[in-house]
């Protein structure tokens, strides 16, 4: 089976991947690895929970916590995962924790991705393909399984993503105060800079951030038919409705009234990125900015602490 035109959104952790894509996803011709998903990357018959829940006559759908009050049993209902076992199983790699940088898939892994994701299409009774992952955009390694697929890079400041990884469980329980999370990104100067902060998470992580971008653009520049657009965090937040707009026709999808309306019923969508001023210090903000330049303005971001 082939599997045309899939969306993957990628981006750093942290930087709104989420809430982007949770409104993008309320297209009713997208399908997506789900909750269920993540939990059994084997058995997709159960992804016909989404076709029972989520249809034209009932829209029971699940939410990330981290977006506010959930209601009871909001674990059992459809909602997108990145579903990292489902990726790590299929592509017979290292997908969660590695850039898999320059590395292509076979003939058989193709074929058995393609299978494994028209089979979760058919079950939850969906045209068209979407994933979200962050941290490396995995670009080349994809688009060899997908040659036409759709990227759609969410970026935000890279010191209110950093501010905000280094408070949340996940990356403290999987090891990302103490070491890269993923490997094959950093360069050996990259180590250096690390080593000589006396390994702070912090440099760590904004190291890190960096080359996500970075390498996500080079692998951009170098794939033919490959899709490949930018949204920073900031500019959705601002303007919702227009982002979404925007990349529905990037994707070539009509636009989508249930995404605008889940975007209204959401309580609040604002821009957090001001917690880092308040928490760093004004020395350790100029040290991070330093290590994200030029980056940092080349996306628009002012490195004044003001």
């Amino acid at each position: 089976m082939q599997i045309l035109k899939p969306i993957f959104f990628i981006g750093f952790p942290r930087s709104g991947t989420t809430v982007a894509f949770e409104a993008f996803c309320q297209h009713r011709t997208l399908g997506w690895p789900s909750v269920y998903t993540e939990r059994f990357p084997t058995h997709p018959g159960i992804n016909v929970v989404r076709r029972i829940l989520d249809n034209s006559f009932v829209s029971l759908t699940g939410k990330k916590g981290q977006h506010g009050p959930t209601v009871f049993g909001n674990r059992f209902l459809p909602q997108p995962s990145e579903a990292y076992s489902f990726w790590d199983i299929y592509t017979g790699q290292d997908f969660s924790r590695s850039y898999l940088r320059d590395q292509t898939a076979d003939k058989s892994t193709v074929h058995r991705v393609h299978r494994a994701v028209g089979k979760l299409l058919a079950w939850q009774g969906r045209a068209r393909f979407a994933a979200k992952i962050t941290g490396p955009s995995r670009m080349a390694f994809l688009s060899s399984i997908f040659p036409d697929a759709k990227f759609v890079h969410i970026i935000r400041d890279g010191r209110a993503a950093v501010h905000s990884l280094l408070h949340v469980a996940f990356w403290r329980e999987k090891g990302g105060l103490s070491k890269p999370f993923w490997r094959g990104g950093l360069s050996d100067a990259d180590l250096q800079k690390w080593w000589e902060s006396q390994q702070d998470p912090g440099v760590l992580a904004a190291l890190q951030w960096k080359r996500v971008i970075e390498i996500a653009r080079l692998e951009s520049g170098t794939l033919e038919n490959v899709g490949y657009q930018e949204i920073r965090y900031e500019d959705f937040v601002e303007s919702p409705h227009v982002a979404l707009r925007k990349m529905y026709s990037f994707c070539d999808l009509e636009d989508a009234l249930l995404a605008h309306r889940h975007l209204e019923r959401r309580d609040t969508l604002v821009n957090m990125n001001d917690k880092y001023r308040t928490d760093f210090g004004v020395v350790r903000i100029e040290k991070l900015s330093a290590l994200m330049e030029p980056m940092l303005g080349s996306l628009g971001y002012s490195s004044s602490i003001t």
